[in-house]
């Protein structure tokens, strides 16, 4: 989607399609179906509104012109700290994402994801080449990946810790 109408001044016709496209746009692939979180300047993503004041603020206040990828309206970081986005990848839950763009952005976290790719570029030998396809089942599946990793990683800590 089209982001210049975030530069563009907020009287012109390019600015009003471009607020209604990304409501159109939030709130098909946002986390809750009445509320979205509100990029203007002055709210900055800390509060969440309906449509209409959500609009309100992008004409009164203006949009955060740096927020290129929509993380919090349901777009997904292709790579931690890249400004390349993938369009149209869904998130299930408000929690779940918010979960995994902490560990994405955690460094202790960091070797896992990279233990993680290895494990499914094995799986999956067919996409081996295909970074878009592993990203998108990276990010569909790590989470419950990770949790039985640190889970089966303490158990064996647990009984090594027991034996000695």
């Amino acid at each position: 989607m089209d982001r210049s109408w975030m530069r563009a001044d907020r009287r012109t016709k390019e600015y009003q399609r471009g607020v209604e496209e990304f409501l159109m746009y939030a709130f098909e692939h946002g986390f809750d179906e009445n509320k979205i979180n509100c990029p203007c300047v002055k709210c900055a993503h800390s509060k969440s509104w309906n449509a209409r004041r959500v609009r309100d603020h992008l004409f009164l206040n203006g949009i955060d012109e740096t927020y290129t990828c929509w993380i919090w309206h349901g777009e997904n970081v292709i790579e931690s700290g890249s400004s390349q986005s993938v369009d149209q990848i869904p998130i299930k839950t408000e929690n779940s994402y918010a979960h995994l763009c902490l560990l994405q952005n955690t460094t202790a976290v960091r070797p896992y994801f990279d233990e993680h790719m290895s494990f499914l570029m094995t799986k999956y030998p067919e996409h081996e080449n295909d970074e878009v396809w592993l990203k998108k089942k990276q990010n569909e599946i790590f989470p419950r990946w990770f949790q039985e990793k640190i889970a089966s990683d303490l158990l064996n800590e647990k009984k090594a810790f027991a034996y000695s």
